[in-house]
């Protein structure tokens, strides 16, 4: 856990990472609250360094059990979430992959017209892309990104 705090202010920020494990769920036996310790402080961030990259799978096998619309619908509200003046990049991937690009630019500024734009270009994805090949995506998302 990491926290952020402003000077002279009772404002505190709080940042924990949670991680899902596929471990059988065990009975909690006691919990151990430790008042003393205080997690790392960082500064806060206003978001304009952070590129969030998504990649969505739209292989022929997402077709069954809605699993589209649920992708989408994931997707759009992780967009919508995103903080002001950040940069995203939306690439969805079958056997090719294709980038979302605004002004001929894969890395998205986010603002209310980008947002808009790329809300739009998700509500078409289908699950027309064939099979499933991650990797040239996710080297596309390293190298030229």
């Amino acid at each position: 856990m990491q926290y952020a705090k402003i000077e002279d202010s009772d404002v505190l920020a709080v940042s924990v990472s949670l991680v899902p494990t596929f471990d059988p769920v065990q009975p909690q036996d006691f919990f151990e609250i430790n008042e003393d310790e205080k997690p790392e402080q960082l500064e806060l961030s206003n978001g304009a360094d952070f590129h969030f990259i998504f990649i969505v799978d739209r292989s022929g096998s997402m077709g069954m059990n809605n699993r589209m619309k649920i992708a989408k619908d994931a997707l759009s509200l992780f967009v919508r979430s995103l903080p002001s003046d950040c940069s995203f990049s939306i690439i969805s991937f079958g056997s090719n992959y294709q980038t979302i690009k605004i002004k001929n630019d894969p890395v998205i500024q986010y603002n209310n017209e980008s947002k808009t734009i790329a809300l739009e270009e998700i509500n078409k994805f289908s699950e027309n892309l064939l099979g499933t090949d991650i990797r040239k995506p996710l080297e596309y998302a390293q190298h030229d990104l």
